[in-house]
């Protein structure tokens, strides 16, 4: 599945001015700009790659959303900027490097993109299996968690109750 884009020009030419797009893709004036903005949706989408690329159902995608838009923009003004080996300005550096530390954030479970839903936020069934087999007589609450096993908690095994004697 091909990766769609993430931002448009309009948004690309906001940032930078038209009059500043154009000289820099003077050179390829047909597909200069639509290369920059590909580029950028990949590499956001790297990082979101746990978000779904086109909307599902009821659920939005990252081509819908503002903030993935807005974030794909600075990207792509960024490469636009360095298209020909020039240095990107000081100022669209320091967004471009906030927008790759947010974008970090969230591919670490650290923080969510806010007009889009994940898995990690929907609730999950949790059930108690009460088990009174286990040594030395006591009761215990394992608890399951659906739609999955929690990960990062260690896995206890308790032996089983001794045969008595006779």
């Amino acid at each position: 599945m091909a990766i769609p884009p993430l931002t448009t020009e309009t948004k690309v030419r906001l940032r930078l001015s038209t009059y500043g797009v154009d000289l820099r893709i003077d050179h390829l004036p047909a597909g200069a700009l639509t290369e920059v903005i590909l580029a950028a949706s990949c590499d956001v989408a790297v990082f979101l790659s746990r978000y779904p690329l086109a909307a599902r159902g009821s659920e939005p995608g990252l081509a819908d959303s503002d903030v993935v838009a807005s974030w794909a923009a600075d990207v792509a003004v960024c490469h636009l900027c360095r298209l020909r080996g020039n240095p990107v300005p000081a100022s669209l550096k320091e967004r471009c490097e906030w927008v790759f530390e947010q974008l970090a954030l969230v591919q670490a479970g650290k923080q969510n993109i806010p007009d889009l839903s994940n898995a990690a936020g929907t609730p999950a069934v949790v059930n108690y299996d009460v088990r009174d087999d286990l040594y030395p007589h006591k009761r215990r609450l394992a608890q399951r968690s659906i739609p999955g096993r929690p990960t990062g908690y260690p896995s206890y095994t308790d032996r089983r109750e001794p045969y008595p004697r006779s």
